[in-house]
């Protein structure tokens, strides 16, 4: 892929960019999951000694909540940055040829590398505490796969739907937290009443949310889920950069 390059140095400047001026600088890609991580232990397994389970211990909520939110945040974070992508580099689309469709890659990745980070603190903290390590983590890789296919399908299509609709900008974090609260990620789906979890079978978020969880903790593996997952998330990537590709044109007039 000759783009390659160009798309790590993209993200490698995208990282860069969030910590100019910050005295740690990088660092911060360091610290910030592990406070996150460190603060949710302390708050739910020691103070509001919460538990999703009877039979498990209140530790235990914290890493189902952020295997949740490591879903959640990779999803959210690269839909809110692709917000303006293609504003923020008007200059490089009109003036040289960059393909438009790059751009919308960069945010993914950079929430791929904050991802990766924190699982790397999630593992070593649950190997402190449980004294063990999910035998399904080797599916990790997949599970990854398929929400960076969710988050650039969402990415190419807030990218280019924001050029033509303003508010777009204002109404997606309002989406967002709907879609935090519709999601199995502060409790679990069994606790759903029965009424309200067809709601919750449609929403594709659950499903990615409890195949984290079952990579990353523990339980049987949902092979159907995971390939179902794999196969709407590809096809929902096609469409939206087959709608990408299409308005483009339209877009680098606006712009």
């Amino acid at each position: 892929m000759k783009h390659f390059p160009l798309i790590i140095d993209l993200t490698q400047r995208d990282l860069k960019s969030r910590y100019i001026g910050t005295s740690l600088g990088k660092f911060w890609l360091l610290l910030q999951p592990l406070m996150l991580l460190l603060i949710y232990t302390l708050v739910f397994s020691k103070i509001l000694n919460i538990r999703f389970d009877q039979s498990a211990h209140s530790a235990n909520f914290a890493f189902y909540l952020m295997a949740g939110l490591m879903a959640f945040n990779g999803f959210s974070e690269s839909l809110t940055r692709s917000i303006g992508i293609l504003n923020q580099n008007r200059n490089l689309l009109l003036s040289t040829p960059l393909p438009a469709w790059v751009l919308p890659i960069v945010p993914v990745l950079s929430s791929m590398v904050i991802e990766l980070i924190t699982l790397v603190f999630f593992v070593l903290f649950f190997v402190m505490i449980e004294q063990s390590i999910s035998l399904n983590l080797w599916l990790y890789p997949l599970i990854l796969l398929i929400r960076l296919l969710l988050s650039l399908a969402g990415s190419y299509f807030f990218s280019i739907i924001s050029i033509f609709f303003k508010d777009i900008g204002q109404a997606l974090p309002m989406l967002l937290t709907l879609l935090l609260f519709v999601s199995p990620i502060l409790y679990p789906f069994q606790k759903v009443p029965s009424e309200y979890q067809p709601l919750f079978f449609y929403n594709i978020c659950s499903h990615l949310v409890e195949a984290y969880r079952t990579v990353l903790i523990t339980g049987d593996i949902p092979w159907l889920s995971i390939f179902t997952l794999l196969i709407i998330s590809s096809m929902l990537c096609f469409a939206t950069f087959s709608l990408f590709q299409k308005l483009i044109p339209s877009a680098r007039r606006v712009l």
